[in-house]
């Protein structure tokens, strides 16, 4: 998503897709501010953050449960 080659909505897509079970949602943390070409310009590293914050929105929109991958693994899930 933040080299260009696809849109939140397709995370969204994909998310509306899903049934049941354990997905992953990840991202390099350093790929919002910079590419393998070098660091973005204000106006991208902004983007890119309202690109991820609109595929988590809608993953809450979908009442989708978050949870640490550490919380999965030990059965300590929540009700949020």
């Amino acid at each position: 998503m933040h080299e260009g080659k696809r849109r939140p909505d397709d995370y969204l897509h994909l998310l509306d897709q899903f049934d049941d079970g354990l997905m992953v949602l990840a991202t390099h943390s350093w790929h919002v501010v910079e590419t393998f070409a070098g660091p973005l310009d204000e106006r991208q590293v902004e983007a890119n953050l309202d690109n991820v914050k609109a595929v988590l929105e809608g993953a809450m929109d979908m009442g989708l449960e978050f949870v640490t991958l550490e919380e999965q693994v030990r059965g300590d899930r929540h009700e949020r």
